[in-house]
Protein backbone atom coordinates (compact mmCIF):
# COMPACT_ATOMS: atom_id res chain seq x y z
CA UNK A 1 0.00 0.00 0.00
CA UNK A 2 2.66 2.39 0.89
CA UNK A 3 4.40 2.01 -2.36
CA UNK A 4 1.31 2.07 -3.87
CA UNK A 5 0.33 5.84 -2.54
CA UNK A 6 4.08 6.74 -3.45
CA UNK A 7 3.40 5.77 -7.15
CA UNK A 8 0.23 7.94 -7.03
CA UNK A 9 2.37 10.99 -5.87
CA UNK A 10 4.53 10.30 -8.33
CA UNK A 11 1.74 10.15 -10.86
CA UNK A 12 0.55 13.44 -9.44
CA UNK A 13 3.79 15.02 -9.61
CA UNK A 14 3.82 14.03 -12.95
CA UNK A 15 1.11 15.51 -14.54
CA UNK A 16 0.99 18.60 -12.57
CA UNK A 17 3.91 19.39 -14.46
CA UNK A 18 2.85 18.78 -17.55
CA UNK A 19 -0.44 20.97 -16.86
CA UNK A 20 -0.16 24.52 -18.15
CA UNK A 21 -0.86 27.36 -15.95
CA UNK A 22 -3.02 30.18 -17.46
CA UNK A 23 -1.09 32.93 -19.44
CA UNK A 24 -0.61 36.51 -18.21
CA UNK A 25 -0.85 39.48 -20.40
CA UNK A 26 2.38 41.47 -20.47
CA UNK A 27 2.49 44.38 -23.37
CA UNK A 28 -0.27 46.39 -25.42
CA UNK A 29 -1.18 45.04 -28.23
CA UNK A 30 1.37 45.67 -31.29
CA UNK A 31 1.20 45.12 -35.01
CA UNK A 32 3.42 43.13 -37.05
CA UNK A 33 3.25 40.31 -39.64
CA UNK A 34 3.10 36.47 -39.72
CA UNK A 35 3.57 34.10 -42.57
CA UNK A 36 3.52 30.05 -42.26
CA UNK A 37 6.17 27.65 -42.68
CA UNK A 38 5.36 23.75 -43.49
CA UNK A 39 9.25 23.01 -42.17
CA UNK A 40 11.50 24.82 -39.23
CA UNK A 41 14.26 24.20 -38.56
CA UNK A 42 15.53 21.08 -36.15
CA UNK A 43 17.99 22.95 -34.53
CA UNK A 44 16.94 26.37 -33.61
CA UNK A 45 19.05 29.35 -32.82
CA UNK A 46 17.65 30.06 -29.43
CA UNK A 47 19.70 27.21 -27.37
CA UNK A 48 17.31 27.41 -24.16
CA UNK A 49 14.03 26.07 -25.67
CA UNK A 50 11.77 23.59 -24.36
CA UNK A 51 8.32 24.54 -25.15
CA UNK A 52 7.17 21.38 -23.75
CA UNK A 53 4.02 21.55 -26.44
CA UNK A 54 3.68 25.41 -27.37
CA UNK A 55 4.41 26.11 -30.89
CA UNK A 56 7.67 27.75 -31.92
CA UNK A 57 8.27 31.20 -34.14
CA UNK A 58 11.23 32.41 -35.83
CA UNK A 59 11.37 36.30 -35.93
CA UNK A 60 13.30 38.80 -38.22
CA UNK A 61 16.63 39.59 -37.06
CA UNK A 62 16.22 43.27 -35.70
CA UNK A 63 13.24 42.14 -33.77
CA UNK A 64 15.15 38.79 -32.14
CA UNK A 65 17.77 41.35 -31.40
CA UNK A 66 21.27 38.92 -30.75
CA UNK A 67 17.94 36.26 -28.49
CA UNK A 68 17.46 38.83 -26.19
CA UNK A 69 13.20 37.10 -27.14
CA UNK A 70 14.22 33.82 -27.07
CA UNK A 71 11.36 31.83 -25.30
CA UNK A 72 9.40 34.33 -25.30
CA UNK A 73 5.93 33.86 -25.78
CA UNK A 74 3.43 35.93 -28.03
CA UNK A 75 -0.11 35.92 -28.18
CA UNK A 76 -1.26 36.46 -32.30
CA UNK A 77 -4.02 37.98 -34.04
CA UNK A 78 -5.25 37.28 -37.44
CA UNK A 79 -9.01 37.41 -39.18
CA UNK A 80 -10.01 33.80 -37.92
CA UNK A 81 -9.05 33.90 -34.41
CA UNK A 82 -5.31 33.59 -31.84
CA UNK A 83 -2.58 31.06 -31.29
CA UNK A 84 0.22 31.53 -28.74
CA UNK A 85 3.68 30.75 -30.18
CA UNK A 86 7.47 30.74 -28.63
CA UNK A 87 10.28 32.53 -30.12
CA UNK A 88 12.76 30.06 -30.86
CA UNK A 89 14.48 31.02 -34.00
CA UNK A 90 15.73 34.04 -36.48
CA UNK A 91 15.34 34.19 -39.83
CA UNK A 92 17.67 36.89 -41.98
CA UNK A 93 17.41 35.62 -45.39
CA UNK A 94 14.53 38.31 -47.54
CA UNK A 95 13.27 41.50 -47.06
CA UNK A 96 11.07 40.40 -44.71
CA UNK A 97 13.72 39.36 -42.36
CA UNK A 98 15.97 41.85 -43.37
CA UNK A 99 13.80 44.77 -42.43
CA UNK A 100 13.52 46.54 -38.80
CA UNK A 101 10.03 48.26 -39.09
CA UNK A 102 8.15 45.71 -37.72
CA UNK A 103 8.14 42.28 -36.06
CA UNK A 104 7.52 39.34 -38.64
CA UNK A 105 6.63 36.21 -37.57
CA UNK A 106 7.23 32.81 -39.44
CA UNK A 107 4.72 30.40 -37.95
CA UNK A 108 4.37 26.69 -38.63
CA UNK A 109 1.59 26.09 -40.80
CA UNK A 110 -1.01 24.78 -38.63
CA UNK A 111 -0.72 28.18 -36.47
CA UNK A 112 -1.16 30.16 -39.60
CA UNK A 113 -4.19 28.26 -40.40
CA UNK A 114 -5.73 28.82 -36.85
CA UNK A 115 -5.34 32.65 -37.08
CA UNK A 116 -5.90 32.73 -40.86
CA UNK A 117 -6.76 31.08 -44.58
CA UNK A 118 -3.64 29.60 -46.30
CA UNK A 119 -5.38 28.42 -48.92
CA UNK A 120 -6.07 32.12 -49.88
CA UNK A 121 -3.12 34.21 -48.80
CA UNK A 122 0.35 33.52 -47.59
CA UNK A 123 0.57 36.70 -45.48
CA UNK A 124 -0.80 38.15 -42.86
CA UNK A 125 -0.11 42.04 -43.09
CA UNK A 126 -2.43 43.57 -40.28
CA UNK A 127 -1.41 40.66 -37.88
CA UNK A 128 -1.74 41.87 -33.79
CA UNK A 129 0.55 40.66 -31.11
CA UNK A 130 0.76 40.89 -27.81
CA UNK A 131 3.69 39.54 -24.91
CA UNK A 132 2.71 36.72 -22.44
CA UNK A 133 3.61 34.93 -19.86
CA UNK A 134 4.10 31.09 -21.43
CA UNK A 135 2.56 29.42 -18.72
CA UNK A 136 4.58 27.27 -17.11
CA UNK A 137 3.22 25.62 -13.77
CA UNK A 138 6.61 23.99 -13.11
CA UNK A 139 10.21 25.57 -12.14
CA UNK A 140 12.94 27.31 -14.26
CA UNK A 141 15.80 24.47 -15.24
CA UNK A 142 19.12 25.63 -16.10
CA UNK A 143 22.14 23.94 -17.50
CA UNK A 144 25.55 24.61 -16.20
CA UNK A 145 28.54 23.91 -17.97
CA UNK A 146 32.43 25.41 -17.81
CA UNK A 147 35.07 25.70 -19.93
CA UNK A 148 35.60 23.03 -22.86
CA UNK A 149 38.92 21.97 -21.88
CA UNK A 150 37.35 20.95 -18.14
CA UNK A 151 33.42 21.62 -18.45
CA UNK A 152 33.22 20.63 -14.21
CA UNK A 153 35.08 24.08 -13.26
CA UNK A 154 34.30 27.31 -13.26
CA UNK A 155 36.70 29.18 -12.10
CA UNK A 156 37.63 31.02 -15.03
CA UNK A 157 34.66 30.46 -16.80
CA UNK A 158 30.39 29.55 -16.12
CA UNK A 159 27.67 28.95 -19.08
CA UNK A 160 24.42 28.59 -18.21
CA UNK A 161 20.96 28.35 -20.07
CA UNK A 162 17.79 28.75 -18.54
CA UNK A 163 14.42 27.16 -19.78
CA UNK A 164 11.09 26.76 -19.07
CA UNK A 165 10.84 30.69 -17.75
CA UNK A 166 7.37 32.00 -18.41
CA UNK A 167 8.94 35.10 -19.51
CA UNK A 168 12.11 36.05 -21.42
CA UNK A 169 15.22 36.57 -19.57
CA UNK A 170 17.22 39.83 -20.26
CA UNK A 171 20.12 40.19 -17.69
CA UNK A 172 22.01 38.12 -15.23
CA UNK A 173 24.82 38.86 -12.90
CA UNK A 174 27.24 37.11 -10.67
CA UNK A 175 29.08 37.37 -7.51
CA UNK A 176 31.41 34.98 -6.20
CA UNK A 177 32.82 33.88 -2.97
CA UNK A 178 34.80 37.12 -1.33
CA UNK A 179 33.81 39.55 -4.40
CA UNK A 180 32.51 43.05 -3.55
CA UNK A 181 30.43 43.38 -6.62
CA UNK A 182 28.51 41.45 -9.07
CA UNK A 183 29.81 41.05 -12.13
CA UNK A 184 27.65 40.56 -15.83
CA UNK A 185 27.16 37.69 -18.02
CA UNK A 186 26.87 38.37 -21.43
CA UNK A 187 23.63 36.72 -23.61
CA UNK A 188 23.51 35.60 -26.82
CA UNK A 189 20.27 33.16 -28.03
CA UNK A 190 19.65 31.83 -24.48
CA UNK A 191 23.09 31.40 -23.55
CA UNK A 192 24.87 33.32 -20.85
CA UNK A 193 28.42 33.09 -20.06
CA UNK A 194 30.77 34.51 -17.66
CA UNK A 195 34.61 35.27 -18.03
CA UNK A 196 37.16 35.81 -15.60
CA UNK A 197 37.12 39.71 -14.79
CA UNK A 198 38.91 40.68 -12.18
CA UNK A 199 38.19 37.37 -9.63
CA UNK A 200 38.68 33.85 -10.16
CA UNK A 201 35.18 32.08 -9.16
CA UNK A 202 34.65 30.34 -5.97
CA UNK A 203 31.22 29.07 -4.03
CA UNK A 204 28.92 30.14 -2.56
CA UNK A 205 28.16 32.20 -5.41
CA UNK A 206 25.13 33.92 -6.46
CA UNK A 207 22.87 34.33 -9.82
CA UNK A 208 20.55 37.47 -9.96
CA UNK A 209 18.44 36.99 -12.93
CA UNK A 210 16.15 39.92 -14.23
CA UNK A 211 13.15 38.70 -16.74
CA UNK A 212 12.14 40.75 -19.86
CA UNK A 213 9.08 42.15 -17.31
CA UNK A 214 11.64 43.75 -14.83
CA UNK A 215 11.20 40.78 -12.46
CA UNK A 216 14.34 39.59 -10.17
CA UNK A 217 15.28 36.75 -8.51
CA UNK A 218 18.30 35.59 -6.95
CA UNK A 219 19.65 31.84 -6.99
CA UNK A 220 22.56 31.02 -4.71
CA UNK A 221 25.00 28.10 -5.40
CA UNK A 222 26.32 26.63 -1.85
CA UNK A 223 28.65 25.25 -4.33
CA UNK A 224 29.56 24.01 -7.76
CA UNK A 225 26.46 22.78 -9.84
CA UNK A 226 26.52 19.32 -11.76
CA UNK A 227 26.85 19.60 -14.90
CA UNK A 228 25.46 19.37 -18.59
CA UNK A 229 22.26 18.13 -16.76
CA UNK A 230 19.13 20.04 -16.40
CA UNK A 231 18.72 21.37 -12.32
CA UNK A 232 15.63 21.98 -11.56
CA UNK A 233 16.22 25.54 -9.75
CA UNK A 234 13.31 25.77 -7.38
CA UNK A 235 11.82 28.91 -8.85
CA UNK A 236 9.37 30.88 -11.61
CA UNK A 237 8.71 34.29 -12.67
CA UNK A 238 5.61 34.68 -11.59
CA UNK A 239 4.03 38.04 -13.76
CA UNK A 240 1.29 39.18 -11.88
CA UNK A 241 -2.04 40.50 -13.88
CA UNK A 242 -1.84 44.49 -14.46
CA UNK A 243 -5.01 45.54 -14.48
CA UNK A 244 -4.62 47.98 -17.29
CA UNK A 245 -4.16 44.89 -19.66
CA UNK A 246 -6.84 42.47 -18.02
CA UNK A 247 -9.65 43.56 -20.34
CA UNK A 248 -7.19 44.34 -23.07
CA UNK A 249 -8.69 42.16 -25.68
CA UNK A 250 -6.63 42.41 -28.83
CA UNK A 251 -8.22 42.67 -32.32
CA UNK A 252 -6.31 42.74 -35.90
CA UNK A 253 -3.92 45.44 -36.21
CA UNK A 254 -4.82 49.09 -37.53
CA UNK A 255 -4.62 49.84 -40.91
CA UNK A 256 -2.10 51.94 -42.09
CA UNK A 257 -3.89 55.89 -42.55
CA UNK A 258 -3.33 55.80 -46.59
CA UNK A 259 -3.71 53.14 -48.81
CA UNK A 260 -2.27 55.34 -51.66
CA UNK A 261 -0.29 58.51 -51.36
CA UNK A 262 2.70 58.39 -53.81
CA UNK A 263 2.36 54.99 -53.55
CA UNK A 264 0.64 52.03 -51.97
CA UNK A 265 1.31 51.92 -48.20
CA UNK A 266 2.75 48.54 -46.69
CA UNK A 267 0.57 45.48 -47.56
CA UNK A 268 -1.39 46.76 -49.95
CA UNK A 269 -0.88 45.64 -53.85
CA UNK A 270 -3.37 46.51 -57.00
CA UNK A 271 -2.81 43.37 -59.02
CA UNK A 272 -6.10 41.89 -59.05
CA UNK A 273 -7.57 45.56 -60.73
CA UNK A 274 -9.86 44.06 -63.92
CA UNK A 275 -11.25 44.45 -67.42
CA UNK A 276 -8.92 47.74 -68.10
CA UNK A 277 -7.44 48.50 -71.30
CA UNK A 278 -4.33 50.55 -69.67
CA UNK A 279 -3.02 50.98 -65.76
CA UNK A 280 -0.40 52.61 -63.68
CA UNK A 281 0.06 53.32 -60.36
CA UNK A 282 3.31 55.67 -60.92
CA UNK A 283 1.18 58.42 -63.25
CA UNK A 284 2.86 62.06 -62.59
CA UNK A 285 -0.89 63.48 -63.64
CA UNK A 286 -1.48 64.18 -59.55
CA UNK A 287 -3.76 66.80 -57.94
CA UNK A 288 -1.05 68.71 -56.35
CA UNK A 289 1.58 68.70 -59.80
CA UNK A 290 3.97 66.40 -58.25
CA UNK A 291 4.71 62.92 -56.69
CA UNK A 292 2.80 59.63 -58.24
CA UNK A 293 -0.95 59.30 -58.48
CA UNK A 294 -3.01 55.96 -60.31
CA UNK A 295 -4.40 56.22 -63.60
CA UNK A 296 -6.33 53.37 -64.99
CA UNK A 297 -8.23 53.41 -68.43
CA UNK A 298 -11.27 51.09 -67.75
CA UNK A 299 -13.53 48.99 -70.10
CA UNK A 300 -17.00 48.87 -69.22
CA UNK A 301 -17.52 47.35 -65.35
CA UNK A 302 -13.58 47.64 -65.01
CA UNK A 303 -12.21 48.21 -61.51
CA UNK A 304 -9.30 49.12 -59.75
CA UNK A 305 -8.89 46.64 -56.90
CA UNK A 306 -6.88 47.00 -53.81
CA UNK A 307 -6.32 44.05 -51.71
CA UNK A 308 -4.38 43.42 -48.44
CA UNK A 309 -3.37 39.70 -47.55
CA UNK A 310 -4.73 38.45 -44.95
CA UNK A 311 -7.32 40.77 -44.69
CA UNK A 312 -8.48 43.51 -42.10
CA UNK A 313 -10.48 44.99 -39.48
CA UNK A 314 -13.38 47.41 -40.18
CA UNK A 315 -14.46 48.33 -36.45
CA UNK A 316 -12.08 51.11 -36.34
CA UNK A 317 -12.69 52.48 -39.59
CA UNK A 318 -15.13 55.85 -39.54
CA UNK A 319 -14.08 56.99 -43.14
CA UNK A 320 -12.73 56.38 -46.68
CA UNK A 321 -11.71 60.05 -48.63
CA UNK A 322 -9.83 60.12 -51.63
CA UNK A 323 -8.82 62.49 -54.79
CA UNK A 324 -10.49 61.51 -58.26
CA UNK A 325 -10.90 62.59 -61.56
CA UNK A 326 -12.21 60.85 -64.54
CA UNK A 327 -12.14 61.47 -68.66
CA UNK A 328 -15.66 62.09 -67.91
CA UNK A 329 -18.36 62.99 -65.90
CA UNK A 330 -19.86 60.09 -64.84
CA UNK A 331 -22.82 59.09 -62.02
CA UNK A 332 -22.13 55.59 -62.85
CA UNK A 333 -18.84 54.95 -60.04
CA UNK A 334 -18.94 52.37 -57.25
CA UNK A 335 -16.94 51.78 -54.46
CA UNK A 336 -17.34 48.97 -52.15
CA UNK A 337 -15.47 46.04 -50.18
CA UNK A 338 -15.76 42.53 -51.39
CA UNK A 339 -16.77 41.44 -54.34
CA UNK A 340 -20.24 42.91 -55.06
CA UNK A 341 -21.35 46.45 -55.98
CA UNK A 342 -24.20 47.64 -53.87
CA UNK A 343 -24.59 51.15 -55.00
CA UNK A 344 -23.17 54.42 -57.08
CA UNK A 345 -21.44 56.89 -55.22
CA UNK A 346 -22.17 60.41 -54.47
CA UNK A 347 -21.55 63.16 -55.70
CA UNK A 348 -21.08 62.65 -59.52
CA UNK A 349 -17.42 62.13 -60.18
CA UNK A 350 -15.76 64.67 -62.79
CA UNK A 351 -13.25 65.54 -64.72
CA UNK A 352 -11.87 68.01 -62.28
CA UNK A 353 -10.13 66.47 -59.20
CA UNK A 354 -12.58 65.97 -56.75
CA UNK A 355 -12.14 65.10 -53.38
CA UNK A 356 -14.50 62.27 -52.28
CA UNK A 357 -15.09 61.47 -48.76
CA UNK A 358 -17.41 58.29 -48.21
CA UNK A 359 -18.91 56.65 -44.58
CA UNK A 360 -17.22 53.25 -44.13
CA UNK A 361 -20.57 51.86 -43.00
CA UNK A 362 -22.38 53.25 -45.99
CA UNK A 363 -19.90 50.70 -47.83
CA UNK A 364 -21.74 47.20 -46.20
CA UNK A 365 -18.49 46.38 -44.74
CA UNK A 366 -18.22 43.15 -42.66
CA UNK A 367 -15.79 43.11 -39.76
CA UNK A 368 -13.52 41.82 -41.34
CA UNK A 369 -12.83 42.35 -45.28
CA UNK A 370 -9.87 42.12 -47.32
CA UNK A 371 -10.25 44.13 -50.46
CA UNK A 372 -11.75 47.35 -51.57
CA UNK A 373 -12.56 48.44 -55.31
CA UNK A 374 -13.27 51.04 -57.77
CA UNK A 375 -15.60 50.30 -60.03
CA UNK A 376 -16.61 51.26 -63.52
CA UNK A 377 -20.60 50.85 -63.00
CA UNK A 378 -21.65 51.34 -66.65
CA UNK A 379 -20.68 49.65 -70.17
CA UNK A 380 -19.19 52.24 -71.36
CA UNK A 381 -15.47 52.96 -70.71
CA UNK A 382 -13.92 55.81 -68.25
CA UNK A 383 -10.51 57.01 -68.07
CA UNK A 384 -9.73 57.34 -64.32
CA UNK A 385 -7.22 59.05 -61.93
CA UNK A 386 -6.73 58.58 -57.98
CA UNK A 387 -4.83 59.72 -55.20
CA UNK A 388 -4.46 60.02 -51.79
CA UNK A 389 -6.85 57.48 -51.01
CA UNK A 390 -6.60 57.22 -47.44
CA UNK A 391 -9.35 56.47 -43.80
CA UNK A 392 -10.22 58.45 -41.57
CA UNK A 393 -10.28 56.32 -37.73
CA UNK A 394 -12.90 56.34 -35.24
CA UNK A 395 -12.69 57.70 -32.21
CA UNK A 396 -11.86 54.82 -30.07
CA UNK A 397 -9.02 53.35 -32.39
CA UNK A 398 -5.36 52.16 -30.74
CA UNK A 399 -3.58 55.26 -32.88
CA UNK A 400 -0.59 54.23 -30.72
CA UNK A 401 -0.11 50.44 -32.12
CA UNK A 402 3.72 49.35 -31.44
CA UNK A 403 6.05 47.80 -34.38
CA UNK A 404 9.06 47.52 -33.20
CA UNK A 405 9.02 49.11 -29.73
CA UNK A 406 10.27 47.27 -26.32
CA UNK A 407 6.62 47.28 -25.42
CA UNK A 408 7.12 44.70 -22.26
CA UNK A 409 4.75 46.22 -19.32
CA UNK A 410 6.95 46.70 -16.21
CA UNK A 411 6.01 43.90 -13.50
CA UNK A 412 7.65 43.68 -10.46
CA UNK A 413 5.76 41.49 -7.90
CA UNK A 414 6.47 41.17 -4.42
CA UNK A 415 8.18 37.74 -3.05
CA UNK A 416 6.07 34.58 -3.30
CA UNK A 417 6.94 31.65 -1.65
CA UNK A 418 8.08 28.11 -3.96
CA UNK A 419 10.02 31.18 -6.07
CA UNK A 420 13.28 33.14 -5.85
CA UNK A 421 13.50 36.00 -3.46
CA UNK A 422 12.56 39.34 -5.16
CA UNK A 423 15.03 42.08 -4.73
CA UNK A 424 15.98 45.85 -5.84
CA UNK A 425 18.55 45.83 -8.92
CA UNK A 426 22.23 46.91 -9.22
CA UNK A 427 22.59 50.17 -8.02
CA UNK A 428 24.58 50.71 -11.23
CA UNK A 429 24.00 49.84 -14.71
CA UNK A 430 26.55 50.59 -17.00
CA UNK A 431 26.90 48.25 -20.08
CA UNK A 432 25.33 45.20 -19.93
CA UNK A 433 22.04 45.50 -21.30
CA UNK A 434 21.15 48.49 -23.79
CA UNK A 435 17.92 49.54 -25.50
CA UNK A 436 16.61 46.20 -25.30
CA UNK A 437 19.64 44.12 -26.67
CA UNK A 438 22.34 42.55 -24.81
CA UNK A 439 25.75 43.98 -24.59
CA UNK A 440 28.87 42.37 -25.24
CA UNK A 441 30.76 43.84 -22.83
CA UNK A 442 31.71 42.88 -19.67
CA UNK A 443 29.97 45.07 -16.70
CA UNK A 444 30.49 45.39 -12.95
CA UNK A 445 27.46 45.91 -10.71
CA UNK A 446 27.00 46.73 -6.93
CA UNK A 447 24.26 46.09 -4.65
CA UNK A 448 23.25 47.37 -1.13
CA UNK A 449 24.99 46.57 1.32
CA UNK A 450 21.68 44.84 2.74
CA UNK A 451 20.87 43.00 -0.50
CA UNK A 452 24.17 41.53 -0.61
CA UNK A 453 24.19 40.34 3.11
CA UNK A 454 20.47 39.29 3.36
CA UNK A 455 19.55 37.65 0.07
CA UNK A 456 18.01 34.78 0.88
CA UNK A 457 18.16 32.87 -2.77
CA UNK A 458 17.36 29.41 -3.22
CA UNK A 459 20.35 26.99 -3.18
CA UNK A 460 22.07 24.44 -6.25
CA UNK A 461 24.84 21.87 -4.43
CA UNK A 462 25.60 18.63 -4.12
CA UNK A 463 22.07 17.33 -3.55
CA UNK A 464 20.40 19.73 -6.58
CA UNK A 465 17.59 17.70 -8.13
CA UNK A 466 18.38 16.40 -11.75
CA UNK A 467 15.33 16.62 -14.01
CA UNK A 468 13.95 13.18 -15.63
CA UNK A 469 12.15 13.79 -18.92
CA UNK A 470 8.16 14.29 -17.69
CA UNK A 471 6.58 11.98 -20.06
CA UNK A 472 9.58 9.26 -19.17
CA UNK A 473 8.33 9.63 -15.30
CA UNK A 474 4.41 10.14 -16.46
CA UNK A 475 4.24 6.97 -18.71
CA UNK A 476 6.51 4.51 -16.13
CA UNK A 477 4.15 5.59 -13.57
CA UNK A 478 1.33 4.48 -15.61
CA UNK A 479 3.33 1.23 -16.35
CA UNK A 480 3.42 0.62 -12.76
CA UNK A 481 0.48 1.21 -11.87
CA UNK A 482 -1.56 -0.64 -14.51
CA UNK A 483 0.23 -3.77 -12.85
CA UNK A 484 -0.61 -2.93 -9.47
CA UNK A 485 -3.93 -2.75 -10.04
Amino acid sequence: MRISIILLSLLFLSLHSLIKADITKLSVCGSARAVPTATQNPKPTCVNVNSQGIPTAGLNSAAFDNGVRCGQCYELTGPLGKTVVMVADVCDAGSACTQSDLFNFIIPNEEFDKIGNRSDYGNIFSLCYQIVSCGYSGNVQGVFTGPSSSPNTFTYFLSVVFSNNNVAIKKVLIKGLSWPLYESLTGQNGNWKWNKNSYELQFPATLYITSNTGETITYKMNSRPITNQPIDLDFQFNPKAISSLENNECSMALLPQYIYQDGLSYGWVDSQSFNYAKFTDKSSDTKSGSGTCINAQLDGHGGVKFTREGDFQTSYLDKLSFDIKTSADSSSFAVYFGDVATKNIDPLVASTWTTVELSVKSLTNNTVEGSITFFNNQADPINIWLDNIKWTYTDDAPLDQPTMDLIEVNNKPSTTSGTGTTSSKPSSSSGGVSGGGIGSESSIYGLSSENQENQSGHHASSNTNILLPTTFVFFISITILSLLF
